[in-house]
């Protein structure tokens, strides 16, 4: 079957649904965030607070291109693209990533060592305190609601039941959902470090610390933009789906009346949560012909069925192990 059924399309579309509405109550709390900031550094001058202010920059951008990612990946199966756009949301996400690290995090880091150098102090240090507790309420709700689009994704369509962020985390293979839970939350975590530091300013008067806040912010964000680069780099390049997911596979097909076998399989993802799977069966060879390919078509409709990420599956039976070749 080379283009995904109906049924692909709708799953997709939940996909979209899922993924879209966390991006966009980032991108409107990133956005706001920064014009909080950024009028806040400009009165303070505050090495921190600007880091912050391309910390919310950095993030809005990413909001961008996620759903651009999420645009272009809803684009249907065609005959270029048999298997449709589903990797334009990793190579959005890796885009965002490489911004994220060439741009935002560097501009931190420089900030940072030329407050130090040139100990510059910061000035009206309360309306930068009030700016950025205003700011940790921005992202207080937003990361709340990037949990809840997390738990939702992991728990409708990952079939995971859990409460635990960071487990869903783990399964879930959408790489908008897990870059706005990242950023959220490295965002909140940067805020309180922003923060932290200004009050000591505010009570020690050493102002060479609002840089070293700017470089810890910066140093952060490089760190991130490092693990989410590389995250999506492997999906671009044709990650498999984890050994869990390939165990139950082959459960299910060893399962069937019929099949004596999996010899091999090999899984790739083509989007968030979407996986084509390729298994090399051996049957019993006293099956007669048309009850093997009612048999593989029973063994294929069962795998979409209990597994949702599996976007295509190609069964390919052997009768004999000897008629393998050397690159199974």
């Amino acid at each position: 079957m080379p283009y995904p059924p109906g049924g692909g399309r709708r799953r997709l579309a939940t996909e979209i649904q899922f993924g879209s509405r966390p991006v966009k109550i980032a991108f409107a709390a990133n956005i706001l965030g920064f014009i909080i900031k950024a009028v806040s550094t400009h009165i303070t001058g505050s090495a921190a607070l600007f880091s912050e202010t391309l910390h919310s920059l950095a993030d809005a951008m990413n909001s961008v291109f996620l759903l651009i990612g999420l645009y272009l990946a809803s684009r249907p199966a065609d005959r270029t693209h048999p298997f449709g756009y589903g990797k334009e949301v990793y190579f959005w996400a890796f885009v965002a990533a490489v911004f994220m690290l060439g741009v935002i995090s560097v501009s931190s880091i420089y900030r940072g060592f030329d407050q130090i150098t040139h100990d510059q102090s910061v000035d009206t240090i309360e309306v930068a305190i009030v700016a950025l507790v205003a700011s940790v309420c921005l992202e207080v709700v937003s990361v709340s609601f990037a949990v809840q689009g997390l738990l939702r994704y992991a728990n409708r369509l990952s079939g995971l039941k859990t409460k635990n962020p960071f487990k869903a985390f783990r399964k879930v293979h959408d790489p908008t959902l897990k870059l706005v839970f990242v950023e959220d939350t490295v965002a909140l975590s940067g805020v309180a470090i922003a923060l932290g530091f200004l009050v000591v300013v505010h009570q020690t008067d050493i102002h060479v610390l609002d840089g070293y806040a700017s470089i810890i912010i910066g140093v952060v964000l490089g760190v991130l933009a490092v693990i989410l680069a590389m995250e999506n780099r492997e999906k671009l390049i044709g990650a498999a789906a984890d050994e869990g997911t390939e165990r139950k596979i082959a459960d299910i097909a060893r399962a069937a009346p019929g099949i004596k076998d999996v010899l091999s399989i090999k899984t790739m993802f083509m989007g968030s949560n979407r996986i084509i799977v390729h298994l090399l069966v051996e049957f019993d060879p006293e099956l007669r012909l048309e009850r093997l390919d009612d048999l593989l078509q029973n063994v294929e409709k069962r795998i979409k069925r209990e597994i949702p990420t599996v976007l295509d599956c190609f069964i390919e039976p052997v009768a004999d192990m000897d008629e393998i070749h050397d690159e199974y």
